[in-house]
């Protein structure tokens, strides 16, 4: 977000950075909803470093913070500069953790949990648990299909060791290598294309015809198609 956007919101815009950097300072210091806006204002106006020289340096100075809170909240305002629509030092703290595009749609479910109020970290927190909890089914199945692979490779191992001790004098069993060499490269072949990537934009809409395979998980390489191939099912 440009600075100068919310810069015009709190003080308005007639201030040169020089003129507003005292009037932000107060409200650091007395308007703890608007905080972190006016910290993301002083910190890309950059005239703390005329001032002070280096931002712990004027976090100390003026408002008593020690180098660990400066540095978490140049991180918070940060956020608010790349877009975030946080309010507090402990709401970007917590959200720092998760990726950064599902940043916002937390934050709103968070607020919709707190009655439209501004969510407190352990809100946010507990919404973030709740959304690695509707994540879990997935990753359970991928689990338990790996499972099944491993014990598919492992009754294989099994066979080809018995069938290599079998005697050799024409009394052993049949098998068809070529044909078996082929079927393993296909398999070798669906499992390397095929390791989860992310997550498929039909879930919930498809069935085994779907390019997930009803797994609910797309490769990287059926990902990366253009839009249209993915459509062209």
């Amino acid at each position: 977000m440009n600075h100068m956007t919310i810069a015009e919101e709190i003080v308005g815009g007639d201030l040169t950075p020089k003129e507003r950097l005292p009037v932000l300072c107060e409200i650091v210091r007395k308007t703890e909803s608007l905080q972190v806006r006016a910290i993301s204002v002083l910190l890309a106006d950059e005239e703390y470093v005329q001032t002070h020289g280096n931002w712990t340096s004027f976090c100390r100075a003026e408002f008593g913070w020690d180098d660990s809170y400066a540095s978490r909240m140049k991180k918070a305002a940060s956020m608010v500069l790349a877009g975030s629509t946080i309010t507090t030092e402990a709401q970007a703290r917590v959200l720092s953790k998760i990726d950064p595009d599902k940043r916002e749609e937390i934050l709103e479910k968070a607020r919709e949990k707190a009655a439209g109020s501004e969510p407190s970290a352990s809100v946010i927190a507990s919404v973030i648990a709740e959304s690695d909890e509707e994540d879990a089914p997935h990753n359970s199945r991928m689990l338990t299909d790996q499972k099944e692979i491993d014990a598919v490779i492992a009754a294989m191992r099994d066979v080809l060791r018995k069938i290599k001790d079998l005697p050799k004098n024409g009394s052993g069993r049949w098998i068809n290598m070529p044909h078996l060499v082929a079927d393993l490269k296909n398999a070798a072949n669906a499992l390397k294309h095929g390791r989860p990537h992310g997550e498929c934009d039909e879930w919930g809409k498809h069935d085994e015809n779907c390019l997930c395979g009803g797994t609910g998980w797309l490769p990287k390489h059926v990902l990366e198609r253009p839009k249209e191939a993915n459509n062209g099912k």
